[in-house]
């Protein structure tokens, strides 16, 4: 017997925010998604990796008078969307540059392109002026545009700026959980919690670590990134690993830059992605310091036993259920497109409720086994 069987609640599910957010795009148009959609996640060009920002939108000149400095680049106009596959395969080698492919869907024909905030690293980018629910700009009620985020080799976040979310998942596994910008937003705050500086000053940090996170997290297959007091002090838990003698101080080099030193701050950037793409645990502490990285620990299976996942997880947990006070929280990214930032109190409560549903299971096997 042959069967067949189809992701048609997640075809099911891209329709209805389509729906809701973009209206007036036409059911022809949406099947070309929908045909192209489950490459997104694994879309390779030449051998090399592309994770794609892709914008739909109904007025990109709108959007572009509503966010400040942002650019675009038109490279096609058709009638239709009959070349919709080709023109999608010929701009995706630029979002490696952090370029995001917008199709415009306008009253007359199809535009392609790429488009970008084109500002400092300090600043906001264009899915924190899009969505950031503290920052976002206010767009005209006609404009529709809907956001496509491809966030691993297993995740899809489609999201609309009249407040629609939805996430696809192309594992067969039902507990994956992502919401990745909080995740990044979470961990970013940890880390500039005890810095020395004005509220403004502070804000202004969190959105350059914010772009710098929402850059490299992108482009890494799986990462762990622990967050810890300003004064920690290790005492074996993390011995296994590259302590640098003299943190990289994000937040000093911050601070004391100014537009003339931009090109610095990038390429300290791109020292934090060698990092979190190594191996093990990059450590950073809650004063917007790295501390260390290529760091591994032993996994501690009293308290990681029933937690479904990797030596990754296994490993975060461990970590986020040492008796440490100083251990602040920690980012987890895997491969599979779960992520997630957790604090020492709320991994605590993840830890308790597998445990529960661990006896739940069993008791339910002895049940079936009595019957």
């Amino acid at each position: 017997m042959q069967i067949s069987v189809f992701y048609m609640n997640a075809t099911e599910s891209v329709r209805n925010i389509i729906e809701l957010e973009f209206d007036t795009l036409k059911s022809s148009d949406v099947d070309k998604l929908i045909n192209v959609f489950h490459s997104l996640c694994n879309w390779e060009e030449e051998g090399v990796k592309i994770r794609p920002n892709i914008l739909f939108v109904s007025s990109v000149s709108t959007l572009i008078r509503s966010i400040p400095d942002t650019n675009k680049i038109t490279f096609y106009h058709d009638a239709d969307t009959t070349l919709f596959n080709q023109r999608l395969k010929t701009l995706m080698t630029f979002c490696l540059k952090n370029w995001t492919i917008y199709i415009e869907f306008g009253e007359v024909g199809v535009e392609y392109g790429i488009i970008k905030v084109l500002n400092s690293i300090k600043e906001q980018d264009l899915y924190s002026y899009m969505f950031d629910s503290e920052k976002k700009v206010t767009f005209p009620a006609k404009l529709n545009a809907l956001f496509i985020n491809v966030v691993s080799t297993g995740m899809v976040v489609l999201k609309g700026i009249k407040g629609n979310t939805t996430s696809v998942c192309f594992n067969l596994v039902n507990d994956i959980k992502s919401d990745w910008a909080e995740a990044i937003h979470a961990l970013v705050v940890d880390c500039t919690a005890k810095i020395k500086t004005s509220a403004r000053k502070r804000e202004d940090i969190q959105i350059y670590l914010t772009n710098i996170c929402s850059n490299v997290f992108r482009r890494l297959h799986g990462t762990l990134c622990l967050v810890v007091d300003k004064d920690y002090k290790d005492k074996g838990l993390l011995a296994d690993g590259t302590w640098l003698p003299e943190p990289i101080e994000f937040a000093k080099l911050f601070l004391k830059s100014n537009a003339y030193s931009e090109s610095k701050l990038k390429a300290f950037a791109d020292v934090l992605e060698t990092m979190l793409n190594y191996d093990g645990i990059t450590v950073m502490d809650n004063a917007g310091r790295v501390l260390a990285y290529n760091v591994f620990v032993e996994t501690d299976l009293s308290t990681t036993k029933n937690i479904v996942g990797g030596a990754r997880k296994r490993a975060a947990y461990t970590l986020l259920s040492s008796p440490s006070k100083r251990v602040v929280g920690l980012y987890f990214q895997s491969q599979e497109g779960d992520s997630f930032y957790r604090s020492k109190k709320e991994a605590k409560r993840d830890i308790t409720q597998a445990d529960k549903q661990a006896v739940l299971e069993f008791k339910q096997m002895e049940l079936t086994d009595l019957n």
